[in-house]
């Protein structure tokens, strides 16, 4: 029979079934974490630690691994977002990492609840975890950030991140043209700024000759 432990959280494993599909119910570590702090994306190493436990004595043996975004996409860039990214975000943009790191975590917990073979379904899993990112970034308020947050999101994606979701992934789409509108926005105030100032230099030049 398959285990049915309480509740695991990160910071204790708990009992353990060797062979087993159904994800071991996980507290997300992000929701009541400060969005500067690290420890809100051990959930993801978690995550992936419970997969192996739960796979370890399978006969004949699990032919995947555990999902490569718990550890490759999932805390390596949550621990990149929380330690570079965050501190150089506006206060708005930084109360929208907080939404995002919790919501994700939570998605991901009532995904695994509903559908325990999840994990087992490479292409239903990655499709899954482009519908929640795109769901999350944009229900935290995304669209409303300032222009340098959106450049700063953005630039905390490697180019490997990029290669796999950058026509795929919504958020990221919408924020690239937001960026260049940002940035013909910023080209059009210099353009006025600077016909201000000749402007004001003419009528300077007026005034003297006057």
């Amino acid at each position: 029979d398959r285990l049915n432990p309480a509740r695991l959280r990160a910071d204790d494993p708990g009992p353990k079934d060797c062979c087993n599909d159904t994800p071991t119910p996980i507290e997300p570590t992000a929701c009541d974490k400060a969005a500067d702090d690290p420890a809100g994306c051990e959930y993801y190493r978690t995550r992936h630690q419970d997969f192996v436990d739960r796979h370890e004595c399978c006969e004949p043996p699990t032919d995947e691994g555990p999902p490569e975004y718990y550890k490759k996409f999932g805390f390596n860039y949550c621990d990149k977002f929380t330690r570079e990214t965050y501190p150089r975000l506006s206060p708005q943009g930084q109360a929208w990492l907080q939404k995002v790191r919790c919501r994700l975590q939570q998605d991901m917990e009532e995904r695994l609840e509903k559908d325990p073979g999840l994990e087992l379904d490479k292409e239903e899993f990655e499709k899954f975890v482009l519908e929640s990112h795109n769901v999350a970034y944009l229900g935290a308020g995304l669209l409303g950030l300032p222009c340098a947050d959106f450049a700063k999101i953005a630039a905390t994606y490697e180019l490997d991140a990029w290669e796999k979701i950058i026509f795929r992934w919504q958020p990221l789409v919408i924020g690239l043209a937001t960026i260049g509108k940002c940035a013909q926005q910023a080209d059009n105030e210099l353009r006025e700024a600077e016909r201000k100032l000749r402007d004001a230099q003419r009528e300077l030049i007026e005034a003297l000759l006057e």
